[in-house]
């Protein structure tokens, strides 16, 4: 399941067929602490480089990590079969983290 949006012109009086695959694509997160990466109150699994396999459309991504205090929500986009990249640096402050 996912979404695409593509747009489409066809001249009057011609017609024009449109095929779409719909693949999944990859969330490339970069954060300087550890965080859980979730959607919807699941926690999503990220591959050895912390990557995560989405199908493409919009998300809301928690990243969260407990002992610091951090909490934030990213939207993004994802594009089939393309990586998109989410950049994460909380500032952590006396064992607190305040998302930017």
């Amino acid at each position: 399941s996912g979404s695409v949006e593509r747009t489409v012109r066809v001249a009057v009086g011609e017609t024009s067929a449109v095929e779409e695959g719909i693949y999944p694509g990859w969330l490339a997160l970069t954060t300087s602490v550890d965080v859980s990466v979730s959607e919807g109150g699941r926690v999503l699994a990220r591959d050895d480089r912390g990557w995560v396999l989405l199908p493409p459309g919009p998300h809301d991504i928690a990243l969260d990590n407990r002992p610091l205090s951090v909490h934030a929500i990213r939207h993004v986009v994802v594009t089939p079969g393309a990586t998109t990249r989410v950049s994460f640096a909380p500032q952590v402050v006396n064992a607190l983290a305040v998302a930017r």
